[in-house]
């Protein structure tokens, strides 16, 4: 039986049926794929700056020690009216 060649949209339309088929019939190696064409992934993630719980970022503990040293005096919701070294 003779099968009339496929249009390119129409291959790829059934290429990605058959990836997206592969995928969830639990092939981990189609999940990977289609992953990385579809949604971004990565081998390597990319790097991420760590935050707390309120979503502030954390600041580096030598920096965080160093401003330990430092009182704010009389401050406003707008400014810190004096720092003084304790």
């Amino acid at each position: 039986m003779h099968r009339e060649p496929l249009d390119l949209l129409s291959y790829r339309a059934h290429l990605n049926a058959v990836a997206r088929s592969k995928a969830l019939g639990g092939n981990v190696a189609m999940l990977i794929w289609l992953g990385k064409q579809y949604l971004g992934q990565r081998d390597t993630p990319l790097p991420v700056t760590p935050v707390d719980a309120r979503g502030q970022p954390l600041v580096p503990q030598p920096i965080a020690s160093a401003l330990s040293s430092y009182r704010i005096t009389g401050a406003t919701s707008s400014r810190a009216r004096s720092i003084s070294r304790t």
